[in-house]
């Protein structure tokens, strides 16, 4: 059978007796137990299955927030590496371009290397200075 072999018995004859025929799965099917004791049962038996389909959906919800994370962490490598291509072009730019000012391709390149190393260092120093500001403002 196409559908994994499962099939619907319907009887002829039902059941002789008062009790209503359930289907669902986790909820006894004697529901004429009036008890404490039988409503306890089938209050556990509901509460243990409505904790299996919050597992279950929960397990489905981190599935689909990994999956997101992933893709976010490729677009952004593919923006640093995006980013690096185009800062590296924008250098050898600056240095074709310095070069005719400055007399030659070689200090054209010291040039662009120092201003590279200076920006470098200034966004060093920000970034400590941040640092030390948040252990500051952590400090008890």
């Amino acid at each position: 059978m196409p559908w994994g072999g499962a099939y619907l018995v319907i009887e002829e004859n039902p059941p002789a007796d008062d009790r209503p025929v359930t289907g669902t799965a986790g909820i006894a099917d004697d529901v004429s137990d009036d008890s404490i004791g039988g409503r306890l049962s089938r209050l556990v038996d509901s509460a243990r299955s409505y904790a299996d389909a919050e597992l279950d959906r929960q397990k489905v919800r981190a599935g689909l927030v990994a999956v997101a994370i992933r893709q976010v962490a490729i677009l952004i490598g593919m923006a640093a590496m995006l980013t690096f291509a185009t800062t590296l072009a924008l250098m050898v730019g600056l240095i074709l371009a310095l070069q005719d000012v400055v007399g030659g391709p070689g200090v054209a390149t010291v040039i662009v290397i120092v201003g590279a190393l200076l920006i470098a260092v200034g966004l060093i120093l920000v970034a400590k200075a941040k640092i030390v500001a948040l252990k500051e403002a952590l400090k008890p």
